[in-house]
Formats: C-alpha cells, structure tokens, sequence
C-alpha cells in the first residue's frame, strides 16, 4: 500500500469511483443502492463505525493506487516523451533549450 496525494489534473469520475471502492472494501465506507420514485436506481454513500473511529483520532489513511490514477500518470508519462522525440527529431537540443525543471514537469 502507498500514500498517494492526488495532482488536480488526474481528478477524474474514474479516479472518485476507484476510491470509493477502495474504501468500501476497507470497510471505512458503506455503499447502498435505492431506488428513487421514477424507478432509477442510485448509489448512497454512509461513512462506517470504523471510518468515524478513524476521523476522530485522525493520521494518515494509506490507500492503494487507484488504476485510472495509475493509467494517468502513464499517459502523461507517454505523452512528455513524445514531445520530447518530436523536439529532438525537429533538431532541437532540449537540454540546452529548456530548463530541467521543465523537462521534468513535461511542459
């Protein structure tokens, strides 16, 4: 298991769903479908004994990755290294041009 602070640009419904399964299997979440008055179905959220007991003496939850967290840094990881190859192709030297701190962020 890995702490994991979540960057705002790999916020996703996917990402949110992920971590509510998470919790829930954890049991620190409880998960129950109803049914509403036009006969759709929706999921309702409640925190556990166990998730309050944790909220009242605080620290730190570790989590596992989440998958589509996990799918977006990879992609971001892709998507900087073809910017990267498509500079250097062009015949641009990317380590005299821009600054490290750029490389590495993939701007």
């Amino acid at each position: 298991e890995q702490l994991v602070a979540f960057p705002k640009d790999l916020y996703a419904e996917g990402m949110l769903k992920e971590t509510v399964s998470i919790l829930a299997t954890k049991g620190f979440v409880q998960r129950e479908t109803r049914k509403g008055a036009s006969s759709y179905t929706f999921e309702v959220l409640s925190v556990t004994e166990k998730g309050r007991q944790f909220a009242r003496q605080g620290g730190v939850l570790m989590l596992d990755v989440p998958e589509a967290v996990r799918k977006a840094e990879q992609q971001k990881k892709k998507d900087k290294e073809d910017r990267l190859a498509e500079l250097t192709v062009g015949g641009i030297d990317v380590s005299a041009l821009i600054p490290q701190e750029e490389l590495e962020a993939g701007r």
